[in-house]
């Protein structure tokens, strides 16, 4: 909304006034009052128009700031939500990555308890097979005692 000043045109009154022959006497001196009067209430209105003016640009200037920063404030809110998808994306995938990590984990204690098993198998097999050859020789000894003949 745009003010257009208007100044009054008490000036050129006062310039007519004071150009007009001066009288002596009461009602000459009642004039010249008035008309300094009216001037001076014109002077004020006119830097009263002029603060009223420059206040008016101040706030234009004020708006403009205004709708500057809502601008920008809609580019930060913009962007923190951007990071925040970005965010919730980098959790998911963490999660996932802890996911697996927890499954390999598993696994690997699994593959740890069946290597156990299977060394323990293994002993005990080992250990079968040196009683075994105990038994073997102990066999082949006692077959050694025995002559067959023909």
């Amino acid at each position: 909304m745009a003010w257009k000043s208007r100044r009054p045109r008490l000036n050129s009154a006062k310039v007519r006034l004071a150009s007009a022959p001066s009288r002596r006497g009461p009602s000459a001196a009642s004039v010249s009052r008035v008309v300094a009067v009216v001037g001076e209430g014109a002077k004020r209105t006119g830097d009263g128009v002029a603060t009223v003016e420059q206040t008016r640009e101040a706030f234009e200037v004020i708006g403009l700031a205004v709708e500057s920063m809502t601008e920008r404030v809609a580019e930060i809110a913009g962007a923190v939500q951007q990071i925040s998808a970005e965010s919730s994306r980098a959790e998911g995938g963490i999660s996932e990555v802890a996911a697996v990590a927890e499954q390999s984990s598993a696994s690997a204690e699994q593959v740890s308890a069946s290597t156990q098993e299977t060394s323990a198998s293994t002993q005990e097999i080992a250990s079968s097979a040196a009683e075994l050859a105990r038994t073997a020789e102990q066999l082949d000894q006692l077959v050694r005692r025995f002559k067959v003949t023909a």
